[in-house]
């Protein structure tokens, strides 16, 4: 056997291993959550799934995650599981949402103080989220990919006449919106991206029937902010149900 094949089939040394990049996803629902999932499984990420009750069985590849998004704590807990058996997620997406019903929908005040209030934790729940996602952003092991925070948004916190009926997810977009808005110039000198990320109508408001047809386009939309984006641009990021940006705000 020459010199040169026995080079060849000698192991290389010294070659660096690049972990695979982890995402986390705070809500993996059977709609968005589940399609955004399968989106980041596909293109080589290892997926940490994060509900109330997930499943006890996943496939290769994915994490069940305990997880209330209401609850700074389990926030907190969920990203330490993550950590210990996925590694430092490099994105996390914010996909928990909660709509109760008013009694009378025409009178805001007839929600219940205790779901008005845990309506608007879950929109805080992106503070502790963020900065869980901020540690392992900077951690040496997300270095080689995006460092990446989606929250799913929607029109409400931007309609100039808001009704009664939408009053608590209303409090809850608003508050993930303007922590989302302040994230994004704090932390776009290391190039850590913030995104509301908002399925609008074709005139730019609410989305309404499409949002039950938006799976797929909130998957496309996320994985082109997670890697066809290299610099922030603007954080209210809207886009319709062929999955393009909404011109008409920027």
């Amino acid at each position: 056997m020459s010199n040169t094949t026995q080079e060849s089939a000698q192991p290389q040394a010294n070659v660096a291993v690049v972990p695979k990049p982890v995402a986390f996803i705070i809500g993996a629902g059977p709609h968005i959550g589940a399609a955004v999932a399968g989106t980041l499984h596909d293109q080589g990420y290892l997926v940490a799934l994060g509900c109330r009750n997930p499943k006890a069985e996943v496939a290769e590849g994915y994490l069940p995650v305990t997880v209330d998004a209401s609850k700074p704590e389990s926030i907190k807990a969920a990203f330490e599981t993550v950590v210990k058996k996925f590694g430092h997620p490099s994105v996390v997406i914010y996909n928990a949402a909660s709509f109760v019903t008013h009694p009378d929908t025409k009178d805001p005040l007839t929600l219940p103080i205790e779901s008005f209030y845990e309506s608007a934790a879950i929109g805080l729940g992106v503070y502790a989220a963020a900065q869980e996602a901020v540690i392992s952003f900077r951690h040496e092991s997300t270095l080689p990919h995006p460092k990446v925070f989606i929250v799913t948004g929607n029109a409400l916190p931007f309609n100039p006449h808001p009704t009664a009926v939408y009053s608590s997810p209303t409090i809850q977009k608003a508050i993930e919106a303007k922590l989302v808005g302040t994230f994004a110039g704090a932390y776009e000198a290391e190039n850590f991206r913030f995104y509301y990320a908002t399925l609008v109508s074709t005139t730019g408001g609410l989305a309404g029937p499409d949002f039950i047809k938006g799976a797929a386009a909130y998957a496309q939309v996320y994985w082109d902010l997670i890697h066809h984006h290299t610099e922030q641009g603007n954080w209210d990021y809207r886009f319709t149900l062929d999955g393009h940006k909404y011109a008409w705000y920027d």
